[in-house]
């Protein structure tokens, strides 16, 4: 064994992997389940192209919250929002 060899196996290399990964895991979540939605999910319910969601909520005339460049929202503010208008 090259000293190489023992290198990559204390990082796991070439050695099989017993499942997914854990960040494999923890985007495979379904969002749908979660209170938070993204524009495209809020764009499903409120039947608008979701660049349109994030534009209104970008003005404040859709509650949401700017997290870096991604818009998400609760789905429960959502329904209500639709509620009072």
């Amino acid at each position: 064994m090259k000293a190489s060899d023992s290198h990559d196996e204390d990082f796991g290399v070439g050695t099989p992997q017993e499942g997914p990964s854990e960040m494999e895991c923890t985007r495979s979540k379904p969002v749908s389940s979660n209170d938070t939605l993204t524009a495209a999910e809020v764009g499903e319910i409120l039947r608008i192209h979701p660049v349109t969601v994030r534009l209104n909520a970008a003005a404040g005339q859709i509650p949401g919250r700017q997290i870096g460049n991604r818009w998400r929202f609760s789905r429960t503010r959502i329904h209500e929002w639709l509620k009072a208008a």
